[in-house]
């Protein structure tokens, strides 16, 4: 089987990206939630979207036992066989799956919901928009093993809002269910009590507003942790929009930042697709927003470290044509991959272009509202420089001074890392300084940095000459 102009298919398997040809079967190592293990993967093809993407790619199966995978591991990365490595390199405290699966009961969501339960193993699960009334699927979430639950149903066959959970793991207590929120009390064992609130948002600016009142009534009197989540049916920055229609939706994006600001939350971010709607249209007719989001305060935060954020930069520069090259990459604190930039500018000096790729960072942290964001940089004379500020007649103090400012401004700290545990920015950095353009954002992880995000996640260092 062919397709004209299609040759390759995309495999995105636990946060790791891959090229493999149709047809056929091959083994590859690949990031797996518990370890690193080689699969097989046997590529089928399967429904077609209109970006040219397939929404059932692979099948895949271990290959070899985890002994024989770590000895694959040490040799691969180039460690002694008596190198400790974890057998768990990602071990979640708390699962929970938000899934705006708008329409529940069919066939397809039956089978995607019981790959999503088998995948992930959530302890709470957050269905938005599910269209049909709770009391029709009972059975099936109860033979999956979440026998507890809480629900606003839908108006009609428009909305709905279903929270499920495994009562033996955890409990949820209802405060407040309205039309576009369920906000609950979430207690578990060894954990403080938070808030949950998930929420599908009207798609009536009008109404859309009443949700943000609650919200905000909710943060004046709130003092736990608290995590909001779903469809908010609104965009923050005109980069989460993607359409050929002129834009005039400005002023509704200051009202929904003027609205998470006054309830003092941060946004958490992504990590994948950009967009997480589109109106199924083909060609110029096509619009993708990004609609869903997650955010939270402070307190849940720093309850749940793993929804806080490290940033390493890098700079280069090429003394003998004055041009050189940025980069920093964004990673959660199990060492896994984010989102990345680079670019390339002319720069006077190598320490010219650690500062701007620093700042280049504190700018994606401002305009995405992150707090107590790590930066490190394997620069010790930019650490200093723009940790203590004002530093007189210096070359670069206006942008010395700059960093510095907005360091304070989004309670970000920075801190000196050795090169060798730097190589991801390192590259990224040289990668913006082959191309043109001034500024690229990477949303995949580059094949050609792969290893050293896995080294980084195993903490194995190596040491460069």
């Amino acid at each position: 089987m062919s397709l004209p102009g299609i040759q390759r298919a995309a495999v995105s398997y636990h946060k790791v990206n891959m090229w493999i040809e149709l047809e056929n079967e091959v083994a590859h190592l690949v990031n797996a939630a518990w370890w690193l293990e080689d699969l097989q993967f046997k590529i089928k093809l399967g429904k077609i979207h209109p970006e040219g993407m397939f929404s059932q790619m692979a099948t895949f199966k271990p290959m070899i036992h985890q002994e024989s995978a770590k000895c694959k591991i040490r040799k691969l990365l180039g460690v002694p066989d008596s190198t400790e490595l974890e057998d768990h390199l990602f071990m979640a405290c708390f699962n929970i799956l938000i899934w705006n699966c708008r329409g529940a009961g069919n066939g397809n969501f039956k089978r995607n919901f019981r790959d999503l339960i088998q995948q992930h193993k959530p302890e709470v699960v957050a269905l938005l928009e599910t269209k049909v009334e709770l009391k029709s699927m009972g059975m099936f979430f109860k033979n999956l093993g979440l026998t507890a639950s809480t629900h606003v149903d839908p108006n009609g066959r428009k909305g709905g809002i279903w929270i499920l959970w495994d009562p033996s793991k955890v409990s949820l207590n209802t405060t407040l269910t309205t039309p576009q929120a369920i906000h609950t009390t979430v207690r578990k064992d060894n954990f403080e009590d938070w808030i949950f609130s998930a929420v599908y948002g009207s798609p009536n600016p009008r109404i859309r507003e009443i949700v943000w009142e609650e919200l905000g009534s909710l943060a004046d009197t709130n003092q736990k942790p608290w995590l909001i989540a779903g469809d908010f049916n609104d965009t923050a920055e005109a980069s989460e929009s993607k359409s050929n229609a002129p834009d005039t939706s400005a002023s509704q994006r200051r009202k929904f930042m003027d609205n998470i600001n006054k309830c003092q939350l941060i946004d958490l971010g992504y990590r994948g697709a950009k967009y997480t709607w589109t109106n199924g249209r083909l060609g110029l007719a096509n619009v993708q927003k990004r609609l869903d989001r997650a955010l939270s305060n402070e307190e849940w935060r720093s309850l749940f470290p793993e929804g806080n954020v490290k940033l390493n930069t890098d700079g280069c520069w090429y003394e003998s044509n004055g041009t050189g090259g940025f980069g920093g990459l964004f990673r959660n604190h199990m060492g896994d991959w984010i989102m990345g930039y680079y670019g390339k500018r002319s720069f006077h000096s190598s320490l010219e272009a650690e500062l701007w790729s620093i700042y280049k960072g504190l700018e994606v942290i401002l305009e995405r509202k992150l707090e107590n964001v790590k930066i490190e940089s394997d620069s010790l004379v930019a650490v200093n420089l723009t940790m203590e500020g004002n530093p007189g007649n210096h070359p670069q103090s206006v942008l010395i001074n700059e960093i510095h400012g907005l360091l304070t401004q989004t309670n970000t700290t920075i801190g000196h890392i050795y090169r060798s545990a730097n190589q991801c920015a390192d590259h990224l950095a040289r990668m913006g300084a082959e191309r043109t353009e001034e500024l690229v954002f990477v949303m995949d992880m580059p094949i050609a940095i792969r290893e050293f995000v896995i080294r980084d996640s195993l903490n194995i260092r190596q040491v460069l000459d």
